[in-house]
């Protein structure tokens, strides 16, 4: 994986490295923080990985890369909205647990 995020230069930051993933790397990245944010390890991860992918400043970075997977949905939708979807949705729910909702 670390291979992946790193940036010609050996730069490390999301804004550098996220218009250079595919829609793999993107969901592989959301599913390595997922997990690592239910085990509270998320902070232990190496960066570019300990800082979240999808903030609204990189949504706009990955848009293209997430638009050409969603051009087609059949005969399923591509492995990296799950990614998407349970990134999202963990993440509300530790904060919400964390609010004691």
């Amino acid at each position: 994986v670390s291979g992946i995020l790193r940036s010609s230069e050996g730069n490390t930051g999301w804004s550098t490295i996220a218009p250079c993933l595919n829609a793999e790397q993107i969901g592989l990245c959301l599913h390595i923080q997922t997990l690592a944010s239910a085990s509270g390890s998320a902070s232990e991860l190496p960066e570019p990985l300990n800082t979240p992918l999808l903030t609204p400043e990189n949504i706009t970075v990955v848009s293209t890369t997430l638009r050409d997977t969603s051009e087609v949905v059949s005969p399923r939708c591509h492995l990296v909205w799950n990614a998407i979807w349970l990134y999202l949705t963990e993440n509300v729910a530790e904060g919400e647990k964390k609010q004691g909702k």
